[in-house]
């Protein structure tokens, strides 16, 4: 009963989880690269807990014959290798593994299930169900070595003196080029035929990397020489091209640093190459028409910071946010705290000791039930680190949690002006009544080069609430413009414009 329920569980595995997941991230062209990484990952999940559910028992078996003792080796190695090994090639620095790893575990779960229906005689129907899942693995890797997959090599190439060679036919379309797709991610985007960037990644030269290069690739090579970037966005995965493409920030401080230099990108109407700064790419109607080649990286050295955290209660709170010398700085808003976080070089006078042991992520607070998180003592959010350290925020979702992302609303708005202190309480204090009452959600306020960055997650209510409210407080003449990598929205009755400069 058990070894039937062992080979059942292989062959459901396979056949309803792992197979689908393959062919529908290699062959589903027509849906989002994120779309397709969500799908493969929580079938993959899935998958893996049916196997784990059907081996794990195998190892209890006693060894009385050759059948149990087959059982029993083959589910230790399901348990102990196999699976293990394709979760850690997930990792980044063995992700280049990761594709090799999982189609060697299919193989292998494939083997395993027609060896094991053999044995039982007495059920040919496993034995032809198993040499099924086995052909049809063995047809997929197949298929997939054969068909020609779109890249930007068939667009444009980077030729070994460093130009670039044009491919683009007249007449021709250029797919959506896409880095890691967290924007498809925020978009909630389910269908767009795209064109991966991995082929314009890597290190050009000292300070110019290829545009399909992800931060996380970027921070581990400078900090390696002692250096990093001033600020960047939280998600480690994105890439530089797309961070430029979508005009995304980090928490920079009272004195932002810009993190890029020239910007190379192909002009797909004059199918020529070109250069122009970061703030050229600020509009729908330039985005449109162009794919970002290769940036300048302008790193800064990697200095020891300390992080502090404090409640934002009065006038000289929010002063303190603007005006404190830091590097790093935000502003964390729900309907029971606004808590802030500013990284600086100095300690305060309170003492270096109180900066070397913390053990709370400063991403907990986003997690964490609003009322458990407001009564964490702010000290424990406190900690001796360094800038590169800083700048990663949180780790990067799972693409499984795609569902989730579902069930709830990222969008972020920029407003070009200054802000005294008193603007910035009556601002938060706006914000915590509107989760309070009318929303449910969170809000993370930053602001440097005089603009101000409201990155709002809802998870009920309107969004038309949230500028309504803006509205009220500063002021019905206030121009705003939306991130275009996170969820459009309609920004009514305030004005939308198309660009803003930093």
């Amino acid at each position: 009963m058990l070894l039937g329920a062992n080979v059942a569980g292989a062959l459901a595995t396979l056949l309803v989880f792992f197979l689908p997941s393959v062919a529908f991230v290699r062959f589903a062209s027509e849906y989002s690269a994120m779309a397709r990484k969500i799908v493969h990952s929580s079938l993959q999940l899935l998958g893996t807990a049916v196997l784990l559910a059907t081996a794990v028992p195998t190892l209890a078996l006693p060894a009385h014959g050759a059948l149990e003792t087959t059982h029993r080796y083959v589910g230790g190695a399901v348990v102990g290798v196999i699976i293990p090994f394709v979760y850690v090639t997930r990792l980044p620095r063995f992700r280049r593994f990761h594709r090799t790893a999982g189609w060697t575990a299919a193989f292998g779960v494939c083997i395993y299930a027609v060896l094991a229906a053999s044995l039982h005689l007495d059920r040919p129907a496993l034995v032809s169900l198993a040499t099924g899942a086995a052909g049809s693995f063995a047809a997929l890797h197949v298929l997939s070595r054969c068909a020609k997959r779109t890249t930007m090599d068939d667009f444009v190439r980077r030729l070994p003196d460093g130009s670039y060679e044009v491919r683009q036919r007249a007449g021709d379309v250029v797919p959506v080029p896409v880095g890691a797709g967290w924007s498809q991610y925020l978009n909630k985007t389910t269908r767009q035929v795209s064109v991966p960037t991995t082929a314009l990644s890597g290190r050009y030269s000292q300070s110019t990397w290829g545009a399909g290069t992800s931060i996380r690739a970027v921070q581990s090579a400078l900090r390696k020489e002692g250096k990093t970037l001033p600020s960047h966005p939280s998600v480690n995965g994105a890439t530089l091209g797309g961070w430029v493409f979508t005009d995304a920030h980090g928490s920079g401080g009272t004195a932002p640093a810009d993190p890029f230099g020239r910007v190379v990108f192909l002009d797909t109407v004059a199918r020529e190459i070109r250069r122009a700064p970061r703030s050229f790419f600020q509009t729908a109607d330039v985005r449109r028409n162009v794919v970002i080649l290769e940036v300048e990286v302008l790193s800064v050295d990697d200095v020891v910071c300390y992080r502090q955290a404090y409640d934002v209660r009065s006038v000289a709170d929010c002063r303190r946010f603007l005006s404190e010398p830091s590097l790093l700085r935000m502003i964390f808003v729900d309907d029971r705290q606004t808590l802030c976080y500013s990284w600086t070089t100095q300690p305060p006078a309170a003492g270096l000791h109180r900066y070397t042991d913390s053990f709370v992520p400063p991403w907990l607070a986003m997690l964490l039930p609003s009322r458990v998180s407001a009564r964490i003592p702010r000290r424990w959010w406190s900690k001796q680190t360094t800038l590169s350290a800083a700048n990663s925020f949180a780790p990067d979702p799972p693409y499984w949690t795609g569902a989730v992302a579902r069930l709830y609303t990222n969008f972020e708005v920029f407003i070009d002006r200054p802000l005294t202190g008193a603007e910035l309480l009556s601002l938060c204090t706006c914000l915590r009544a509107l989760f309070l009452g009318e929303l449910r959600g969170r809000c993370e306020v930053r602001y440097h080069a005089r603009v101000l960055f409201l990155d709002v997650s809802m998870t009920a209510g309107p969004p038309e609430r949230f500028f309504e409210a803006l509205s009220r407080t500063l002021g019905a003449q206030t121009a705003v413009r939306v991130h275009a990598g996170k969820y459009p929205v309609d920004t009514r009755p305030l004005r939308r414009v198309r660009c803003h400069h930093v």
